[in-house]
Formats: C-alpha cells, structure tokens, sequence
C-alpha cells in the first residue's frame, strides 16, 4: 500500500496546473484542459459516464464511452496526434493488460494529455503466490505510469477504508 501510496501522491502543483477544477469524479488541471481539440475516451464505465459528462461540460470537449472495450484504446490513438487524447480508465481487473501495452509504447503514451485512473488493485487476485504476483506487477504499473504521467491528485486517503 506505502508504493502505491507513493505513486499516486501529486506531482502537479496547483500552480503548476494554473489552478484545478474539481467535480465529483475527479481533481483535473485546468491548464491540461486549455486544447479544445483535444477529445475525452472513457473505458470501464457501464451504463452513465459523470466522467464523461463533466469534462463535456467543464471543458466542451467531445467524449466518447467505450465501456469494458479497453483494446479499442490502442485504435484510437493510431489516429491522433500528440497530447491530444484525455482518457479515463474505470477499471475491475481486465485495464492491466492494456495499461501495460501502453507503458511499452513511448508513441502512445505521447498522445495521451491526462489519463484519469480509477483502479482496483485486488480485483480478481486471490490468495498465493501466483497472485501475489499478479498484484505486485499491477504496483509496478501503476508506479511506472506516475513516472510518465504528472499526478494531479488521489482518492486513496478517502478510499483507504476498503483496503483494510
């Protein structure tokens, strides 16, 4: 819990945003937002996006759900250029694979501006070695995207209850 903690603590100071915008789904850099040809993706979420509607709304910037499709994030950003996809990930165990693909390329990683996490480390991991294992690696995601991707802020102090 102390390295995910670590990972998630904030690297984007509000100065540095030129101010946050807060909803009920997020803390976002305002500065992150300023493209207005930039477009919202948001994976995981079933049925309604707040994700999705508050930067619409915030921001008018186009989004589009893709619910539990994680694979169709790499076809996306085959057609877009630099900084210029914001994405949301709601995940429930199946994102990993997908986060893992875009850790190993620097090109997509490049044409994501702010990528929104929403994650479940435990989910589907039992007991075991083996499982131990698998969630080890998800920490290691999770710490390899912080150093890619300025953290602007975290829920894990408000969820912390569900952890224990």
């Amino acid at each position: 819990a102390e390295r995910v903690r670590a990972a998630a603590a904030p690297s984007a100071t509000q100065i540095d945003c030129q101010g946050y915008e807060y909803a009920d789904v997020a803390i976002w850099c305002v500065r992150a937002f300023q493209s207005k040809q930039a477009r919202g993706l948001s994976f995981g979420t079933q049925g309604r996006d707040r994700w999705g509607e508050s930067v619409s709304k915030l921001f008018m910037i186009p989004t589009q759900l893709y619910g539990k499709k994680y694979d169709a994030l790499a076809q996306q950003l085959e057609r877009t250029s630099p900084h210029s996809i914001h994405v949301s990930v709601n995940g429930h165990g199946d994102e990993w694979a997908v986060l893992s693909k875009l850790l190993e390329s620097p090109s997509d990683r490049d044409k994501i501006r702010t990528l929104d996490l929403h994650l479940d480390f435990s989910a589907d991991v039992g007991p075991g070695g083996a499982e131990r294992a698998k969630l080890e690696q998800r920490v290691r995601v999770f710490e390899q995207l912080a150093q890619h991707f300025a953290v602007v802020g975290s829920t894990l102090e408000s969820d912390r209850e569900a952890w224990r």
